[in-house]
């Protein structure tokens, strides 16, 4: 006669492998919102520090506008308007002006990439243009290398 051999298998029950896939569920979850923390942090930082920067330019530009305004109504020439308003800005080494006809361009660094650019008429001392501009193109690749079969 045989004898049966009985070997003892380990009893996982539905419960404790639903338990686990709980457990598993919860940790890939928390990385996540971990992560997306993190990434969100950091947004927060950079968007903050380029409103910083925004504001900080944009009180200088509108401090230079007012001087041009100033001098213009004293009767000054628009060349020497400007001049004179750049020399008394914070920013008078890095700020680009161009007097064309009766218009007026200047612009001022906004960080490493941007600027912010005005534009002003000269005969009625109006504000045509008060805009930030990407001082670089960017060039997005298009090119997809899909298998066309060949």
């Amino acid at each position: 006669m045989k004898r049966q051999v009985v070997t003892s298998r380990i009893q996982i029950g539905t419960a404790t492998i639903l338990f686990l896939f709980i457990i598993i569920c919860l940790a890939v979850f928390s990385l996540l919102s971990t992560s997306d923390a993190r990434s969100s942090l950091t947004f927060s930082k950079h968007h903050g520090t380029f409103v910083k920067e925004y504001y900080k330019t944009d009180a200088i530009a509108q401090q230079w506008i007012q001087t041009v305004d100033q001098k213009m109504a004293q009767g000054t020439s628009a060349s020497k308007a400007v001049e004179a308003a750049t020399h008394q800005s914070s920013l008078s080494s890095s700020i680009t002006t161009k007097v064309k006809k009766q218009t007026l361009y200047a612009s001022f660094p906004l960080g490493e990439e941007q600027e912010l650019q005005v534009t002003l008429k000269t005969s009625d001392r109006s504000v045509l243009r008060y805009e930030v501009h990407n001082q670089t193109q960017y060039e997005i690749d298009q090119d997809l290398p899909v298998f066309t079969g060949e």
